[in-house]
């Protein structure tokens, strides 16, 4: 969560909408341009929350938002699927600016762990600054002589140079943030809200986010790794469908182990906490076995 984020439900003109500050440090241009992508989603057809109003106070934008009231807080992965394929196949169509930084220097907290630098970009968020800041801290972990971190940070490269080669004709603004909170079960369908941290990325991490969002611990991938196996086959093969292309199951393991590496490599070793950090590693390591067994 953001440092002073705030959202309000407030009557405006007679309606209830969402007043939310925006915490970000996005420059009035970036808003503006942003504001303008989602107009652009909701002239075709794609379900987002529209933008009302942009405003200043106390040195803070704030934006007002429909409220779209949500009839049932259980997302269908089958219906999220099919509003992110048609999602980026809107977006792939969309020529005009789109101003947004592959990363920010702001204060915020990413689950409870304070960290000065958020990422946006895809080589920003899953590899240069993950991997930097693990060589930070390698002499501690024993780095060197665990034959175990040596196997996870090379596959984890081999997955990362593989989804760049592989989606390299591919880049579109995704959503970069689907998560629970982020998608809207209305009775008119499924809404995307909270483009704040969309940038220019690839599809890929936007469907591994709705997946991987089912499984919210390491132990419960690796107790459920079938059933993760089927739900993305089932999953991409939807997405296939409204998007007319070809995303394959390996492609989003691949994409879920980059960012559970990237995870821990960015926010969890900043707990400062060296045993939670082997721990979560020694898990990795047998969610990296399962995929291999899957190659």
């Amino acid at each position: 969560m953001l440092e002073k984020e705030f959202v309000e439900l407030i009557n405006y003109k007679g309606k209830e909408m969402i007043n939310k500050r925006i915490v970000i440090p996005l420059s009035k241009k970036e808003l503006i341009s942003q504001h303008k992508y989602i107009s652009y989603l909701n002239d075709n057809a794609i379900n987002v929350a529209k933008i009302i109003r942009l405003y200043k106070n106390n040195n803070y934008y704030y934006e007002l938002q429909e409220y779209i009231v949500c009839n049932n807080k259980k997302n269908n992965i089958k219906d999220l699927m099919k509003l992110l394929a048609n999602f980026h196949k809107v977006s792939k169509k969309y020529n005009h600016i789109f101003l947004k930084k592959k990363y920010y220097n702001c204060k915020f907290e990413c689950n409870g762990e304070p960290l000065n630098t958020l990422l946006l970009g895809y080589d920003e968020k899953f590899h240069n600054y993950p991997l930097t800041n693990f060589k930070k801290y390698k002499n501690i972990l024993n780095y060197e002589n665990n034959k175990k971190y040596v196997s996870i940070i090379n596959f984890y490269n081999d997955c990362y140079n593989y989804i760049k080669k592989r989606f390299n004709n591919s880049f579109c603004i995704i959503h970069n943030d689907i998560t629970k909170n982020n998608v809207i079960n209305n009775e008119n369908g499924l809404f995307l809200i909270d483009f704040d941290l969309s940038c220019y990325s690839y599809e890929i991490v936007d469907i591994s986010d709705a997946i991987i969002s089912l499984y919210n611990n390491l132990n419960l991938i690796i107790n459920k790794f079938d059933k993760l196996y089927k739900d993305i086959s089932s999953s991409i093969k939807i997405y296939n469908k409204y998007n007319n292309i070809n995303i394959k199951v390996i492609d989003v393991l691949f994409q879920i182990f980059i960012k559970i590496v990237s995870y821990n490599c960015y926010v969890v070793i900043n707990m400062n906490n060296k045993n939670i950090f082997k721990n979560n590693f020694n898990l990795v390591y047998k969610i990296m076995n399962l995929i291999k067994e899957k190659m």
